[in-house]
């Protein structure tokens, strides 16, 4: 690790060169590499996160340069995991960085994850966020949760024992699946992503306890709140007698 490069967190009392050497050692997965992978990858990648996985499915086409400010015009066509790695690969050459071009599934998430600090969920289809939530909360691994749509978005920071996203969301909310999915503005994106990278660096270096809050950002009006969100002993995924339950000690 080039200490130089990191200078600037290192002298905060909250990160020091021991939250440094947590960064330098973390290994996270991001599941998507759209508006909110893109600044949330490139300011992991430029705190020192040590390793980071991308996973993305999806092609670079000119709907998405509004927001997605980790690919550019040159990029359109290619595979967003490769635009994605060349970019952050500029930004930090001393990380270790692999790109995955795949759909996350039930099967193979579960895999994939194995062996990581933090799973970040950074996909726009609430179906994969609950394929997200299901398998974190089966391997008791934790993740981010991030959503944003027209000028506003949420984050919530889960760990074992608390509230996960079917708490929060009971059954898939159809109206939030569009076929072309929904308006949003470009900078939307942006405000989450950056928040979201902002609540990961803070698990990594063990900053604060941000497990169990859902922050909430309401650009229209400019406001933002937090509330702690109670697990449901009724859930199916993390309730008192969901499959995920059995088994733990």
């Amino acid at each position: 690790m080039t200490k130089a490069r990191y200078a600037r967190q290192i002298m905060m009392p909250e990160i020091g060169e021991s939250g440094q050497e947590k960064l330098g050692k973390s290994r996270v997965v991001v599941v998507g590499a759209g508006g909110l992978g893109s600044p949330l990858l490139m300011y992991l990648a430029a705190a020192g996160v040590g390793h980071i996985v991308v996973v993305d499915f999806d092609v670079v086409d000119e709907t998405n340069l509004n927001r997605q400010i980790l690919h550019g015009v040159g990029d359109l066509g290619r595979r967003k995991v490769d635009s994605a790695l060349d970019r952050l690969r500029e930004i930090n050459p001393e990380i270790s960085i692999l790109g995955l071009c795949e759909r996350v599934t039930a099967n193979n998430l579960g895999e994939l994850i194995t062996g990581s600090d933090l799973v970040l969920d950074a996909v726009d289809s609430f179906g994969a966020k609950f394929v997200i939530n299901d398998v974190c909360v089966r391997e008791r691994t934790p993740f981010i949760h991030a959503g944003a749509t027209g000028m506003s978005g949420q984050l919530y920071l889960y760990q074992t024992g608390q509230a996960c996203l079917r708490c929060l969301f009971p059954t898939l909310p159809e109206s939030l699946e569009a076929p072309q999915g929904l308006g949003i503005l470009g900078v939307t994106a942006g405000v989450i992503g950056t928040r979201q990278a902002l609540l990961a660096i803070r698990f990594l270096a063990g900053m604060g306890d941000d497990t169990g809050k859902l922050f909430a950002f309401d650009g229209a009006n400019m406001r933002e709140k937090s509330m702690r969100i109670q697990r449901s002993a009724s859930c199916r995924v993390c309730g008192d007698k969901s499959p995920a339950t059995f088994g733990r000690v």
